[in-house]
């Protein structure tokens, strides 16, 4: 496990231990796990050319560094808090059915359509207008076509979906995108935890600044919409 030197480890090692535990769960933690087989290892001057350690500068990188190394208590506190939270991330995988599927996963792990569905597909796409696709799409035999196709029409005319399928797409995306657990894609906390990070770079410039807070207005504005459903 390694730590991210863009953090200062002197306020992490004034936590106690179920504030430690707790920082560890959110997304963009601050200790990464280094990979096993082939890890790609640079030359630390390498760092020095992007932000924000170009900003944070070698000097204060190195007392870090040395601070973390000579501080075996607190590595041995992180590594008993890692520890703990792998160990309750298992039994809750253990706890759930382990035939569930994400509609996603499904795609690859179920194969591909029927022939009879092929036929249904096109002429989904072949039809102009949304409420006739919801029309269509119904009639394919496949769970897992059914639901993109109704993710589409959600997309461009959620009009034409009946309200309990709205309802059902609609919290199924809020759930994956307010997710505060370290998944497969960028969360809205992660998106916010980077943007913050981003506008804390030392001397960024107005223009990226602006740019930052601009995406953040954004951010917000989907996390306001999505929150009503969860």
């Amino acid at each position: 496990m390694l730590f991210c030197l863009e953090n200062d480890p002197k306020d992490l090692m004034k936590l106690d231990y179920n504030s430690l535990k707790e920082s560890l769960r959110k997304p963009g933690k601050w200790v990464r796990a280094c990979p096993l087989k082939h890890p790609i290892i640079l030359p630390a001057e390498y760092a020095l050319q992007s932000d924000p350690y170009k900003s944070i500068g070698m000097p204060l990188l190195l007392e870090r560094a040395n601070l973390i190394h000579s501080n075996k208590e607190f590595a041995k506190r992180v590594g008993l808090a890692l520890g703990e939270i792998a160990e309750e991330k298992k039994r809750e995988k253990d706890n759930k059915d382990n035939h569930l599927l994400s509609h996603e996963d499904s795609l690859y792990a179920k194969g591909f359509p029927s022939p009879e569905d092929q036929e249904t597909m096109k002429s989904f796409h072949e039809a102009n207008d949304w409420a006739k696709k919801n029309e269509i799409i119904s009639k394919i035999k496949d769970e897992r076509f059914v639901y993109f196709g109704k993710r589409l029409i959600y997309q461009n005319s959620p009009k034409s979906l009946n309200p309990k399928e709205y309802k059902e797409i609609h919290s199924d995306i809020a759930k994956k995108i307010l997710s505060t657990e370290e998944t497969r894609w960028t969360t809205i906390p992660m998106a916010e935890s980077l943007i913050d990070n981003i506008r804390n770079e030392k001397d960024i410039s107005d223009e990226k600044l602006n740019y930052m807070n601009k995406v953040d207005e954004y951010i917000q504005q989907i996390r306001g919409f999505y929150e009503k459903a969860s």
